[in-house]
């Protein structure tokens, strides 16, 4: 498998060994020579090395923290090119991983590199497999709505309507004569002094 790396190195015989070495272990080169266009390639595509030449302390702590920072090279290798073994140490304080030294040995940058390769298969085997896409499944039918009730009415929200009594008609004043003056009479069934032949008492009895 390839491997894809980012060489920013504006010396052109360092630049043309360390690409020599990168491509016989696998590695197609990006070449750059610009600070600001390396980031800009770091922010869009992803390497599985960077290897910066560290001549110029700031621009390799750019690049580096760039690499760092870019959601697509979190896990890129840094690979640091310097200039005797002096700077061994500021390459790692800035952010190297491995470190070649110049001049360039083709052997030592190849053992170098051939670390970076090992540690990218590594890498690679230790990622979870993706799971296979799981055979489509028969849609199941939605469930029908439940029907819905229509609402219950209480008997004793309902008011009963009232039936109204009949009531009893007052009784009709009966006129009578006895004895040639008029009185107001009831109805009775009791034989009394003032009962009229009609079976009506009178309420004032007829003067004899």
């Amino acid at each position: 498998m390839a491997y894809q790396a980012l060489l920013f190195c504006p010396d052109e015989k360092t630049a043309r060994t360390v690409t020599q070495v990168l491509s016989e272990l696998d590695f197609a080169v990006v070449p750059c020579t610009e600070p600001f266009a390396a980031v800009k390639r770091l922010m869009a595509e992803h390497f599985d090395a960077v290897v910066v030449d560290c001549d110029n302390e700031q621009n390799a702590t750019l690049l580096f923290k760039s690499a760092h920072n870019s959601p697509n090279n979190q896990n890129s290798l840094a690979v640091a090119v310097v200039e005797g073994q002096a700077g061994v140490a500021k390459a790692f304080r800035i952010g190297a991983n491995l470190v070649l030294t110049k001049p360039i040995n083709v052997e030592q940058a190849k053992g170098t590199l051939r670390v970076a390769r090992g540690l990218l298969r590594k890498g690679e085997a230790s990622k979870p497999a993706v799971p296979a896409a799981a055979a489509p499944t028969a849609a199941k039918p939605a469930p029908a709505a439940p029907a819905k009730l229509a609402p219950k009415v209480t008997t004793s929200s309902v008011p009963t309507p009232r039936t109204a009594t009949p009531m009893a008609p007052a009784p009709v004043p009966v006129r009578g004569r006895a004895g040639g003056r008029a009185g107001r009479c009831s109805s009775t069934r009791r034989g009394s002094r003032g009962v009229l032949n009609d079976g009506l008492r009178c309420l004032w009895p007829a003067r004899r």
